[in-house]
């Protein structure tokens, strides 16, 4: 147990920074109070045609939280803003700003929150604006007085002086450096980052303190209202301040069972009680002496804060939990079916169903009802992940690994039976044509453990395997007619052609650096996409097929298309959706950052599904 003031500065050749001091103030980019007429026009905000429909009030990872009197505000990945109250939660200051906000604060009507590339977010009475005051990320936000303070990457601090943004220097902090949590009680601050540095603000100045317990960075910190200090980061490492001594020492949790190494995201006290919150869901309260877990599973989990609305937890898939007896729960206002990761979804146009990585099958109900999905089919202990989904004409079937094979009936969804000689394959695609004919394509692994495309075909009730001729090695991923052929593609470019009960490969010399993910018909011509934002187009010339590529600037994968009307629609990683009308692609802000994995049309609109249960709907003009 160590405590480090002047002596840690000596000791380490930082006698400069030992030496009581504010830190140097210059001007930054202006940031307009509520009060004051603009200086600097605030960012653009961006208007999205897209919105949640699952979960509520929305599905972005939650960084950040600010926990008040009577309500409490969550921040995150695409500029997300939410409002906690009693009566229910809802999302706020939606395409004020798509940058990741990472912490909050809110004193009587304004908040403030901040995030990567510098960002500043200011709201009140409703009204947001975004403005950048810094380069680098802001990691943390705090109060001083009324008015907020804030830093992050590098060695700078900005404090609001009442009318805009001023910046000062942090002592023995570097331009690598960063500033990850930050608490503040009367004239006292601390800072805690990069490689377990603790920073402390009093009325004499700056001072480094815990020197040397770790050299792990540490990303959240809590003063309490006795004085007690506590810190926590990676590796688990839990650093404790105790106010008689003023000495910093190690307060990890004893027991064996107890240690964890993920990140310690929050400490904060509630009812008496000092909770710690750790990345991979676990809550620990602290005893007299040690630590014990109060709550584990709570999902992946990246802050928690306390105030007079209660404790309460954020993190992956805009999850929030509050702390009600010591149990942990969703409050009012949410609501989602899980945290899977959607992988697929189809519509028959009466019905809409999403197929997840747990083994479950969601079906949207066609009534106007708050939480419009519901749970279709329940996976078993031994459920593998579904990655396929298609609906026609009230008949629906579902695919994925293991060899998997389902068919809605009356009774509900049922294993459909099928010979295979071989190992089952892993399902990735599947199409439903009129009359009950169905394909379904993925990849196997034959007795010799080679590797190959596997296609089944149900045609009269009858499901037979069929072969591409040579065998091909590549995994399918999708499948797709346009009612005179039909074609499958996968993996390393591949694209095969039905022909008889056969299939043979098309060469395509725009496609060999390309994983093709998805496959669909729009006006008569096949369509394919995949890795780096690639789109083919299949045209035919004097009988002979010819695949022609496109791009879209900026995009990742697209893992998914559809289409509607004369309208080309795809959706894929990073929350992109891109939409291709007169021979050019236009990008939508979706404002989700989920990796969408499928698409799908509805009478009046388009859904998308992806990670973290995300499901988006659009609506189109008719």
């Amino acid at each position: 147990m160590r405590s480090m003031g002047c002596l840690s500065l000596v000791l380490t050749g930082w006698l400069a920074a030992c030496a009581p001091q504010e830190p140097r103030s210059s001007p930054t980019a202006p940031v307009v109070p509520p009060s004051e007429p603009p200086a600097d026009e605030p960012l653009p905000a961006v208007v999205s045609p897209w919105r949640f429909e699952h979960p509520l009030p929305q599905g972005n990872t939650l960084h950040g939280i600010w926990v008040g009197a009577g309500e409490a505000w969550a921040v995150g990945e695409r500029g997300t803003v939410v409002r906690l109250r009693p009566e229910g939660a809802e999302q706020q200051a939606q395409g004020t700003t798509l940058t990741t906000l990472r912490a909050v604060v809110s004193e009587g009507q304004r908040l403030w929150a901040v995030g990567d590339g510098g960002i500043l977010l200011r709201g009140e009475g409703g009204r947001f604006a975004a403005y950048r005051i810094a380069q680098d990320d802001l990691l943390t936000i705090w109060l001083e007085g009324a008015e907020p303070a804030c830093a992050g990457k590098g060695n700078q601090w900005f404090r609001f002086d009442g009318r805009r943004f001023v910046s000062g220097s942090l002592p023995v902090l570097g331009p690598a450096d960063a500033v990850r949590g930050a608490a503040a009680r009367g004239t006292d601050l601390y800072l805690v980052g990069t490689s377990g540095r603790i920073l402390h603000r009093t009325p004499h100045g700056w001072f480094l303190e815990g020197d040397g317990l770790t050299s792990l960075d540490l990303v959240s910190v809590a003063l309490l209202e006795d004085g007690t200090v506590y810190a926590g980061g990676a590796g688990g490492r839990i650093l404790r301040r105790d106010p008689r001594t003023q000495l910093w020492s190690v307060d990890h949790p004893r027991g064996s069972l107890l240690w964890t190494r993920a990140e310690v995201r929050a400490v904060f006290s509630v009812a008496g009680s000092v909770l710690a919150v750790t990345s991979d869901g676990v809550v620990l309260r602290r005893g007299e002496t040690d630590w014990a877990v109060e709550a584990s599973g709570l999902g992946h989990l990246r802050a928690g804060a306390a105030g007079g609305a209660g404790a309460l937890v954020v993190g992956d898939g805009g999850v929030v939990l509050r702390r009600e007896a010591g149990a942990w729960r969703p409050p009012a206002g949410l609501a989602r079916l899980g945290a899977m990761a959607l992988l697929g979804v189809a519509s028959d146009g009466a019905v809409a169903y999403a197929v997840a990585d747990d083994g479950s099958v969601l079906r949207r109900q066609d009534r106007d009802v708050p939480l419009r999905w519901v749970l279709d089919h329940a996976p078993g202990p031994l459920a593998q992940p579904l990655y396929a989904i298609g609906a026609r004409d009230g008949e629906a079937w579902a695919a994925g690994s293991g060899g998997v094979l389902l068919r809605r009936t009356p009774q509900g969804w049922q294993p459909e039976p099928y010979m295979w000689p071989d190992r089952r394959p892993d399902w990735r695609g599947i199409a439903v044509l009129p009359g009950g004919e169905v394909f379904v394509v993925g990849g196997a692994v034959t007795p010799e453990a080679d590797a190959e495309a596997a296609i089944l075909h149900r045609t009269a009730g009858v499901w037979v395997r069929e072969r591409p001729i040579p065998r091909v090695t590549s995994a399918l991923q999708a499948v797709a007619s346009d009612g005179r052929h039909v074609l499958a593609v996968g993996t390393a470019g591949t694209i095969l052609r039905r022909e008889g009960m056969s299939w043979i490969v098309e060469d395509s010399d725009v496609a060999d650096d390309v994983q093709l993910f998805a496959l669909t018909v729009v006006d008569g011509l096949f369509y394919a996409a995949g890795t780096g934002g690639a789109v083919l187009r299949r045209e035919v010339s004097m009988g002979r097929p010819r695949w022609v590529r496109e791009q879209i600037a900026g995009a990742g994968s697209l893992l998914a298309l559809a289409a509607v009307g004369p309208e080309l629609w795809a959706v894929g990683a990073g929350g992109i959706a891109a939409v291709a009308r007169g021979g050019s692609w236009a990008v939508e802000p979706t404002l989700s950052a989920s990796h969408l994995a499928g698409v799908a049309v509805l009478p009046h609109g388009l859904l998308a599904v992806g990670s973290g249960g995300t499901v988006l709907v659009r609506s189109l003009a008719r």
